[in-house]
């Protein structure tokens, strides 16, 4: 009987899905487990990697798997020194490595030259050179059996037996969620959607003051044209939906202060904890504006009707002990013990038949179906309509100046 088939995700200026195949699904299972996997030519004996099913020389197939040797040859590379979408922050450089006991070379990311000088390091690299294959102890996209790197070490996923963690690994940055950040995060969401082996998913912030400070603040929005605005919004609403949609019982994991789009990323989890110093806040109306990534809608549905519009139309922020009092999140802990509760919580959730918790999810989520699709239909309109407002302008322009905003509800 072969191999299910896995299917892999990637976002550049389209979003496509695409199958592996049953060489590639082998292969990239053995990459989870930190083994390289070539295939070997039955005729030219050499051996193929990545691995092909056809030899593209002997045109035949494929079929005995060999280990590749961890040391080899550079054969190509190139040191980067632009910043791209979705890749590290130059300079890096990628290399082509060629293996030992393999045919056809791999793109690796090279480490252990200073590129301080770029031209320095550009003289010390040579095609030829010898070169070690290692598994990075912190990949970009990080599953705890193994790793596939996704481009960026701002955001990881980790995967513990049923139990996979999400961290948002930009303290410099008070865990922004920028577009790429975003993106990335779709990412993750596509692939956990499709794993029936993970049964509970935990979402936390880096650092000890914020789980994220959000997409958007009136300081941020000054760089941003009001299309990007909105595709910001979107692009957000499509990723807090696919978090709630997630077969998966996803744990927030609040480790400070949760605001604005944070907050909203929060409400799309199914269980809620807090850090004792967490706190949580939708300041939108503030600056002119209201949530537009879902707040309005599933806030109501937690602390009920009259304590959501107060806490939307006053922007008030909220301290752990209140959120706690209020149902918004399950239980508060001190800072140091907040992860390995919530990875406790997670586990548990994990030894429990998996045909229950997501047959439970489905059926709670069923129940509020109707009402939450036309509450978004309608968010997604007035946030629209919203940014062209002259309120929303006035809210930037107040701030720029110091002032208090005059709104006029135009």
């Amino acid at each position: 009987m072969s191999e299910p088939v896995i299917e892999i995700e990637q976002h550049w200026d389209i979003h496509y899905r695409h199958a592996a195949g049953e060489t590639g699904s082998h292969f990239f299972r053995a990459l989870r487990e930190k083994r390289l996997l070539g295939r070997r030519c039955p005729e030219c004996r050499r051996v193929l990697l990545p691995p092909r099913g056809f030899c593209d020389r002997c045109f035949v197939p494929t079929a005995e798997w060999v280990e590749a040797a961890p040391d080899g040859v550079l054969e190509a590379f190139t040191i980067v020194a632009q910043k791209f979408t979705g890749m590290p922050d130059p300079p890096y450089v990628v290399a082509y490595a060629r293996l030992r006991n393999a045919d056809t070379a791999m793109v690796n990311y090279l480490r252990g030259v200073d590129l301080g000088d770029v031209r320095a390091a550009a003289e010390r690299l040579a095609v030829g050179m010898p070169i070690r294959v290692v598994f990075s102890d912190r990949p970009r996209l990080l599953v705890r059996a193994g790793a596939v790197s996704d481009g960026s070490t701002e955001v990881r996923l980790e995967r513990d037996g049923r139990v996979a963690t999400i961290t948002l690994d930009r303290p410099a940055d008070q865990n922004r969620l920028t577009r790429d950040v975003l993106l990335i995060l779709q990412g993750f969401v596509d692939h956990l959607a499709q794993d029936e082996e993970v049964q509970a998913v935990v979402v936390t912030g880096a650092g000890p003051q914020f789980f994220s400070m959000g997409i958007l603040n009136p300081a941020v929005r000054a760089s941003y044209t009001k299309e990007q605005i909105l595709e910001l919004v979107r692009i957000a609403n499509r990723l807090y939906d696919s978090i709630e949609a997630l077969p998966q019982i996803v744990v927030a994991a609040l480790s400070g202060a949760a605001r604005a789009g944070a907050a909203e990323l929060a409400l799309a989890c199914d269980i809620r904890l807090a850090a004792a110093h967490a706190t949580f806040a939708l300041p939108e109306a503030l600056w002119g504006g209201f949530p537009g990534a879902g707040g309005p809608v599933r806030l109501p549905g937690l602390v009920g009707r009259a304590r959501a519009l107060e806490l939307i139309c006053t922007g008030r922020e909220l301290d752990a002990a209140e959120m706690e009092r209020l149902g918004l999140v399950l239980a508060v802990y001190p800072a140091d013990r907040l992860l390995p509760e919530a990875h406790a919580l997670a586990a548990r959730i994990g030894e429990s038949g998996p045909l229950a918790t997501r047959g439970a999810k489905r059926i709670i989520a069923a129940r509020t179906l109707p009402g939450f699709t036309a509450a978004r239909a309608l968010s997604d309109a007035l946030r629209h309509a919203l940014e062209w407002s002259r309120d929303v302008d006035e809210g930037m322009a107040a701030h720029r100046e110091g002032r208090t905003p005059r709104f006029t509800g135009r």
